[in-house]
């Protein structure tokens, strides 16, 4: 009595670790699924199968429904469709290297999002660029979401300009600021914003005075070098230019006229010497 009970612990206990052996493996192979390592999870699903398959007596009941479990799992979509080389995206399987593509693009297009909603334009515009950049180098992407990408690149470069623009203009920096500002006002005609008529009257407005500016410092240097004709013809550019503008500051004004009246006297009395 006491040979058969051991033989039958034995084989119980026998049973008992071939079938954890066998939950075990269709644990792996549950693991790498989720990893999305097809090939090795159909390997440890399969492995699980025939480990399960070595438990005869007792267990019987969790045996049948483990391979019951690990049956489905092996003929699941996800395994199946995984085998084929695709790959779950928006409720459907897709082929890897699509799915890759369009989860890259949203990744960007999410990061450049966020940089836009901060208002910092020119990470914006990076972002949006390597959106667009793999979107190009391969195909999946919905060309409506990158018609969406490539506007909203096009607002923030244009953000971009108008706010270095403005600040080379506080700087004194008017080369730069009239090529910053020029690509902006371009670039404004082509986009659909809201405040469009609004935005390319400001960006006249900075041109405009930055052409006062200018033309006022290059007349100031030739008023110094006793060169009357050029510096009468630079503030008359500087006078036209603020008188373009709505925003010109009146004092600014009659300053200007006060040195074409004094450049176009020291001229006449130049040519009159002559």
């Amino acid at each position: 009595v006491l040979l058969v009970i051991a033989t039958v612990g034995v084989i119980y206990f026998l049973n008992s670790s071939t079938l954890t052996k066998a939950r075990d493996t269709f644990a792996t192979c549950q693991t790498v699924l989720k990893q999305n390592r097809f090939t090795e999870a159909e390997r440890q699903c399969e492995s699980a199968l025939n480990i399960a398959n070595e438990v005869q007596y007792f267990k019987s009941g969790d045996r049948d429904k483990l391979i019951a479990e690990i049956n489905s799992v092996l003929n699941s979509q996800p395994l199946t469709e995984g085998l084929k080389g695709n790959l779950p995206l928006d409720g459907k399987y897709l082929p890897r290297d699509v799915v890759k593509t369009i989860t890259a693009f949203r990744y960007f297009m999410a990061e450049g999002d966020k940089h836009f909603a901060d208002k910092s334009w020119q990470q914006a515009e990076s972002s949006y660029q390597q959106a667009l950049n793999i979107a190009n180098d391969k195909k999946g992407v919905d060309p409506k979401l990158i018609f969406a990408v490539t506007e909203l690149r096009k607002i923030a470069e244009f953000r971009d300009l108008l706010r270095s623009g403005t600040k080379f203009i506080s700087l004194g920096k008017w080369i730069l600021a009239t090529e910053d500002l020029n690509k902006a006002l371009a670039l404004v005609q082509t986009l659909n914003i809201e405040d469009k008529a609004e935005t390319i009257n400001t960006i006249t407005e900075k041109l405009a005075e930055i052409a006062l500016a200018t033309s006022k410092e290059k007349g100031d240097t030739a008023f110094a070098e006793g060169r009357w004709k050029n510096a009468l013809d630079h503030y008359k550019e500087a006078l036209k230019a603020g008188e373009e503008s709505k925003d010109t500051d009146r004092k600014v004004m009659a300053q200007l006229k006060e040195l074409v009246i004094k450049a176009n006297l020291y001229n006449t009395i130049s040519t009159g010497k002559d």
